[in-house]
């Protein structure tokens, strides 16, 4: 799935040039379909949301400091009806200084988007067929820009590596 920054991102990452931040919020999956026509600059919104959720982690930054990786994982406990992941959106709020230098984050955004056909998006399968979590990482453009996220706090699934290091861990109480 490429990911494609919209008309709202490249105004984030204009702003950053003058000491502004770009604090990504969520990320949003569903089923839309659309296609972008050619000639086309702007990038809609989220056709069909149908999963919400916020950051595993804060950005990782690349190497060459032009992309982040965002992370963002879901499981479909509440998915009623099965459905191909054609569509994530990653949202993102401007956070700039006010007079007295305290940050002021702006309204929330969409930064980029991704669309992928159903014959090649992933499918996540309704709860009463099987559970899953499904774990997404997209790069986003982000220049230099200074970034953070915010984190979710309602992870319902302990990552595999970080259960592997528990398991571990010699101080591990249940051995």
């Amino acid at each position: 799935m490429e990911i494609k920054l919209t008309n709202d991102g490249r105004n984030m990452l204009l702003n950053f040039v003058a000491g502004n931040k770009i604090k990504f919020t969520k990320a949003v999956f569903g089923n839309g379909d659309y296609q972008l026509a050619e000639g086309d600059k702007e990038l809609p919104r989220i056709i069909n949301p149908l999963q919400s959720c916020e950051f595993d982690s804060t950005p990782e930054i690349g190497t060459e400091q032009s992309v982040a990786k965002l992370s963002a994982t879901f499981n479909n406990s509440t998915v009623e009806s099965g459905f191909h992941v054609t569509e994530v959106g990653y949202y993102a709020k401007l956070v700039t200084k006010n007079g007295s230098g305290e940050d002021v984050e702006g309204d929330e955004a969409l930064y980029a988007i991704g669309n992928a056909d159903s014959s090649e998006a992933d499918y996540v399968p309704a709860s009463t067929e099987r559970l899953v979590e499904v774990t997404y990482d997209g790069l986003v453009y982000i220049g230099d820009a200074d970034v953070s996220a915010v984190l979710s706090e309602n992870a319902q699934y302990t990552p595999l590596k970080d259960f592997n290091a528990h398991i571990r861990d010699k101080n591990n109480p249940h051995e």
